[in-house]
């Protein structure tokens, strides 16, 4: 389930959870968030698929993006080694459907406890309380919540419909835990000892179990089968890591399987988690100072020379979101074998106009700890004096933004940072 507890709004979901009451299923989704398995297979899946050839179901669209092609698609593209789709932009020729319709159906193995609960656009919140923000800066549409009893065990099946699969891969990528491995074929999933979570197309399926058993695993990897069964396999874009914007990350010192993708400061804050702080924080939250004053001065500008709407109503829309990747760099082997960055990396991939973007960052971490400046007006690389002495630095690269907190030594640091701005 979410990260923050859901609350089902009697009027639209009536149901209630049978033989369970509210102190147990709390107590079953805190499990489901707290309980994380010790296995790490992502390296390895990675390089396997990187061998994979690119097969030639795309085409290249008016604008630039991709579209895939109406041709049909073999059924085994919607499993590790599923369908390629070039660098650019994705959309989709192939049809999507409502969310409730991809909850797998009932049947004599199958019983539905209850109707599903569907809830669109804003009345998100009447569903997931604080969770919401999140959702919708990914261009969240709908979710179909419903509860299943599969195999004499009882799950809650969640499907959120998002814009993207772009955007259904980042609300994934900073929901997932750290280090857990893949539910069945999918590609992008993880599972805990309550929850499941997946990426398939424009979909996130949630998956949570009201108690964990040896068979859990398995029945939610068959539960997800069923609810893939029902969507068109053209969907199931995957290695989405490959194309941009991750292409936009550099590749020395990459960890595979950490990459994520932001779509406001919900998300970036989530992408990148507890390990960053002090200037580095600074710097990326007068970045998203900066960028919100920017969008309301656009929407100002843009109802100044826009028409009243019949209603008298303003116009709430908004412009393209801010794209940003996070990706963990230079791993290192913890105390349980497990490799984990030593390095979080965040890219703001090309902001409309960067120049003020860093003059707020610059104006942001002139107060913070030693802090000098990198040649050519690069921007600025820093040491905390917070104990452990991380590094930092906030750079334009081309016409990207990147922000770095790093446990590297000094040294080790500041030539990779120097390497990184190199032409």
């Amino acid at each position: 389930m979410s990260d923050i507890h859901r609350q089902r709004a009697p009027a639209e979901a009536p149901r209630l959870l049978p033989g369970l009451g509210g102190l147990h299923r709390r107590i079953a989704l805190l499990l489901a968030r707290q309980a994380q398995a010790r296995m790490y297979v992502g390296l390895a899946l990675v390089c396997v698929l990187l061998a994979v050839p690119i097969p030639t179901y795309a085409q290249t669209s008016p604008e630039g993006g991709v579209v895939l092609a109406d041709a049909d698609v073999p059924a085994s593209s919607i499993l590790h080694t599923g369908t390629v789709v070039p660098a650019g932009n994705v959309s989709h020729t192939s049809r999507t459907i409502p969310a409730e319709q991809v909850i797998p159906r009932a049947s004599d193995d199958l019983q539905w406890e209850g109707e599903v609960a569907i809830y669109k656009g804003d009345h998100l919140f009447e569903y997931i309380n604080g969770g919401a923000p999140q959702y919708l800066e990914y261009g969240f549409i709908e979710v179909a919540s419903q509860e299943l009893i599969w195999n004499g065990h009882t799950y809650i099946f969640d499907v959120y419909r998002m814009s993207t699969s772009l955007n259904a891969f980042g609300i994934f990528s900073v929901r997932r835990p750290a280090v857990a491995p893949l539910i069945g074929r999918f590609l992008y999933s993880s599972l805990t000892t309550y929850q499941g979570l997946i990426a398939h197309g424009p979909y996130l399926i949630e998956i949570a179990a009201y108690e964990s058993t040896e068979e859990t695993p398995a029945e939610m990897a068959e539960l997800a089968d069923l609810a893939a069964a029902r969507l068109d396999p053209s969907l199931a874009i995957y290695l989405l890591t490959t194309k941009p914007p991750f292409t936009c990350l550099p590749l020395a010192g990459r960890h595979p399987g950490t990459e994520k993708l932001a779509r406001g400061p919900v998300g970036l804050r989530a992408a990148l988690g507890s390990a960053v702080g002090g200037v580095f924080f600074g710097a990326t939250e007068a970045v998203q100072v900066a960028l919100a004053k920017a969008e309301i001065l656009r929407r100002e500008q843009a109802e100044q020379t826009k028409p009243a709407s019949p209603a008298g109503r303003t116009s709430k829309e908004s412009g393209p979101a801010p794209t940003w990747v996070v990706c963990g760099y230079h791993p290192r082997a913890d105390a349980e074998g497990i490799l984990r960055p030593e390095t979080i990396l965040a890219l703001l991939v090309r902001p409309k106009d960067p120049v003020p973007l860093m003059r707020s960052v610059g104006a942001a971490i002139a107060t913070g700890s030693r802090v000098d400046a990198m040649e050519a007006d690069r921007g600025w690389i820093w040491t905390e004096a917070a104990p452990g002495q991380s590094h930092g630095a906030a750079l334009q690269r081309g016409a990207d933004l990147i922000f770095i907190s790093s446990k590297l030594p000094e040294e080790d640091f500041r030539a990779w940072v120097a390497d990184l701005v190199s032409p």
